[in-house]
């Protein structure tokens, strides 16, 4: 989305569908940024249970990974809740959903093109949908990184 967030006037359905554009990745930012900061907390609170889970997926440096991955859930679930830094904040969590499925989840991933719907039933799959949306399309303009951009725009030409 443009940083100016003004709805395109080519037509009347046009700047309707541009205009939702904001409130739809406000509502995927809260949902699933709520929904990070709890898998993160989570693991916080079982970190053994979370350690014992990636040693026996043969996560090398299960200990690491573990804190590593509760701390990215938490902080990049928190970004992407306020809007802020929320392209940045989802690279981390794309690596992590990634390797989630990577050694959770192998048969679906191997199976991708063969057995999609298997791919789309396992847990990472909304997760990374929605951040990947967040990474592409942005965090909108109900967001910390548009009010900052706005304030950045304006000192400039000040």
């Amino acid at each position: 989305m443009d940083s100016h967030c003004t709805p395109v006037k080519h037509s009347w359905f046009s700047w309707l569908c541009s205009w939702f554009q904001s409130p739809l990745l406000l509502l995927i930012r809260v949902i699933w940024g709520l929904l990070f900061i709890q898998a993160g907390v989570g693991k916080f609170g079982d970190m053994g249970k979370v350690i014992e889970f990636f040693s026996s997926l043969d996560i090398p440096y299960p200990v690491l990974a573990a804190w590593l991955v509760a701390f990215t859930e938490t902080i990049g679930g928190g970004l992407i809740l306020l809007g802020l830094w929320s392209r940045l904040a989802s690279i981390p969590l794309i690596i992590v959903l990634c390797t989630a499925y990577a050694t959770d989840d192998k048969s679906a991933l191997m199976n991708i093109f063969g057995n999609f719907q298997e791919f789309m039933k396992t847990e990472p799959f909304t997760y990374l949908f929605a951040v990947l949306v967040i990474f592409a399309f942005g965090p909108g303009c109900f967001s910390l990184d548009w009010f900052w951009g706005c304030a950045k725009k304006k000192k400039k030409e000040s």
